[in-house]
């Protein structure tokens, strides 16, 4: 198969993948399984929100908090492994940027 790409994007994976020792086909190939890992992930987290959703989401855990609450703290913080650091900046700055504050767990930042 053959990809034409904006010279820019070709340099740099040609300079990643002298870097890591490959041919820019194997960077290309691993960057596609990690993209597919990761729309895996996200469906099944998708699936499990709407079975939460569908069973209904209401009452309250041992902790007195809502169950609800406990789901939204449990994808946040998968999601939160999901992405990198820089990742995980760009969309702080993006909440922040829309008024709300960071969820930090309860943990002052």
């Amino acid at each position: 198969m053959t990809i034409r790409l904006p010279y820019g994007i070709r340099s740099d994976l040609q300079a990643e993948a002298n870097y890591r020792g490959t041919s820019v086909a194997e960077l290309i190939r691993q960057r596609l399984d990690s993209a597919t890992a990761t729309i895996a992930i996200a469906r099944d987290i998708r699936a499990e929100v709407q079975y939460f959703i569908q069973r209904g989401l209401g009452g309250q855990a041992e902790s007195g908090r809502s169950n609800s609450d406990a789901l939204l703290a449990e994808v946040l913080l998968i999601l939160r492994q999901i992405v990198s650091p820089a990742q995980m900046r760009s969309v702080q700055n993006e909440v922040h940027e829309l008024g709300f504050e960071i969820w930090t767990g309860g943990q002052p930042r």
